[in-house]
């Protein structure tokens, strides 16, 4: 549920919000409201996180790090596919979030609501796959023991 409250909030809800806010209330505002729950997230964060003592972590360091060496998370084969992975995907994320309401409103013709609308079957898709994708290798495992 963690994993996938960023396309659910970021890409899903947000775009929706957004372009019905700008009906009643001026852009400039708009990031003012929606800035008020990370606002408070920070806040609670800042109330529930305790400091760490340097010296208690120096000690968890130096007990639960195997190796001197940063580069040897790369033995690993799963590290570079997953930075690989994540390059791919924060890249078409990027261009998607940054470059599609734009053609949709200049070269689609969509209003701006209509914009927003569509936008945000990206973040409902990105949900659905965050919670649905996991549960695959269970189902297909399950399915060639029967």
């Amino acid at each position: 549920m963690q994993q996938a409250a960023m396309p659910r909030f970021g890409l899903g809800i947000a775009p929706i919000l957004v372009t019905q806010l700008l009906k009643v209330v001026e852009w400039h505002w708009i990031f003012a409201i929606v800035s008020i729950p990370g606002l408070i997230v920070a806040y609670l964060l800042y109330r529930v996180l305790c400091d760490t003592d340097a010296t208690k972590a120096a000690q968890h360091t130096s007990t639960h790090d195997a190796s001197e060496r940063w580069t040897e998370v790369f033995k690993y084969r799963n590290i570079p596919l997953n930075m690989v992975g994540m390059l791919c995907w924060l890249t078409c994320l990027v261009v998607l979030s940054a470059l599609l309401p734009s053609y949709q409103i200049d070269s689609l013709k969509l209003s701006v609501e209509q914009m927003g609308f569509v936008l945000s079957a990206i973040g409902f898709g990105g949900t659905l796959g965050t919670l649905v994708m996991p549960g695959l290798p269970i189902v297909s495992a399950a399915s060639r023991s029967c």
